[in-house]
């Protein structure tokens, strides 16, 4: 008898612990998938019966009365659970909550009006309210074509825990029962704690990728953003050296091109043209300073596209323009100006024609100030010849 007394007082422990344990995973694990959390919540009825017993709320009760009840109860709000009697879209908390006080209503009223008659009644003979709805969930299970997992056969340990007492003059019953039950707690709480793992894991593994994508998006937008910044500085460094109003570089620019071309020369030649428009006061005085900014402009424009991608053009000053034109000689730079020179006199609104003079390097000068100096010449002969012309300061 003492021995039998221990093991329920045990069992009863292990009960409680293990409801107890559920029920907290409901409440401070919300991810869990949500039939999981209902299912989980509904074990507040044996908690709630295990927990009346130990506290003596239930004298009336003899602990194997509450053990029928608790899990009799427990596996009837499961089939309604699983048959969605209870509703998927059920608060989990207010179920739990829910069932906790109808646990309580339950109890207290068996032991407060009914408990004499329980103690009468062979549960042995009542077992089919445990297989019933046992039945009822495995059959829609079956025709859901569900697999049971640790949860369904923790449940079936329970039921058969009533089961084996048919056989209660046999050897062993009491243990076997008492190992069938302990059994079924133990399957129905790994069925928890690796649902919750397995949300753990998810949840971690999402928030892993969320904070990867957020890195990735964080270090493009910090790219992107030190990019913007660099083209920034370019555009900043770019328009610092550059004239606002034609877009050619200005004339530090341009001076700093001819000498760095003269530092770095491998023993080639390079030339530069200088050139500016015919009469361009007499535009300004007849037309007006906005016709004469457009044709300082038409000029840069018809400019750069007879030159080459990487020769160089800078406003010296006023209407004097200065092209650097890398590796080329005297006779190849004299057909680029008359390119030049045939697209300008094409020029209207206003029309306007240029003199050019060229300098070529190192022949006519090896310092920049010698080598403007000379293209400056050549352009005065050109104003001599009557503008629209190209002139070197000696040879033609």
């Amino acid at each position: 008898m003492d021995y039998y007394n221990v093991a329920n007082r045990f069992l009863w422990l292990y009960s409680l612990s293990v409801s107890f344990a559920i029920v907290v995973m409901v409440i401070n694990f919300p991810y869990q998938q949500k039939r999981e959390r209902l299912y989980g919540a509904v074990f507040s009825i044996p908690l709630i019966g295990y927990f009346m017993n130990g506290l003596l709320l239930t004298p009336g009760l003899r602990i194997e009365h509450v053990y029928w009840m608790a899990e009799t109860l427990l596996v009837a709000a499961l089939m309604l659970i699983y048959l969605e009697v209870i509703r998927k879209n059920t608060n989990p908390l207010f179920l739990l909550v829910m069932a906790a006080i109808s646990s309580i209503i339950v109890f207290w009223s068996a032991n407060r009006f009914v408990a004499e008659y329980i103690g009468l009644v062979d549960h042995r003979r009542a077992l089919w309210f445990l297989w019933i709805p046992f039945i009822i969930t495995a059959v829609k299970m079956r025709s859901k074509k569900e697999v049971f997992n640790r949860f369904h056969y923790g449940l079936l340990m329970l039921v058969l825990a009533y089961t084996v007492q048919f056989f209660q003059g046999s050897l062993y019953v009491p243990e076997v029962s008492l190992l069938l039950k302990i059994l079924g707690y133990s399957l129905v709480l790994t069925h928890f704690s690796s649902t919750m793992e397995k949300e753990i894991k998810s949840i971690q593994s999402l928030t892993e990728n969320y904070q990867r994508r957020l890195k990735k998006t964080a270090d493009h937008a910090a790219k992107k953003r030190e990019s913007e910044i660099i083209r920034s500085h370019q555009r900043i460094l770019e328009n610092a050296r550059k004239d606002g109003l034609t877009g050619a570089f200005n004339r530090i620019s341009i001076m700093d091109f001819i000498d760095n071309q003269i530092r770095q020369n491998d023993g080639s030649s390079f030339t530069i043209l200088m050139f500016d428009i015919d009469k361009f006061k007499k535009i300004n005085d007849e037309y007006g300073h906005v016709k004469g900014d457009i044709a300082l402009k038409t000029l840069s424009s018809i400019t750069l596209s007879v030159i080459r991608e990487y020769d160089y053009l800078g406003r010296y000053g006023g209407d004097e323009f200065i092209v650097l034109l890398p590796k080329l000689n005297l006779a190849e730079s004299r057909l680029v100006a008359d390119r030049l020179l045939e697209k300008v006199s094409s020029t209207k609104d206003p029309h306007f024609t240029i003199s050019i003079g060229i300098a070529v390097f190192p022949e006519d000068g090896e310092t920049v100030m010698e080598l403007i100096q000379k293209a400056d010449q050549g352009l005065y002969r050109s104003k001599e010849k009557g503008g629209n012309s190209v002139s070197h300061y000696e040879v033609f």
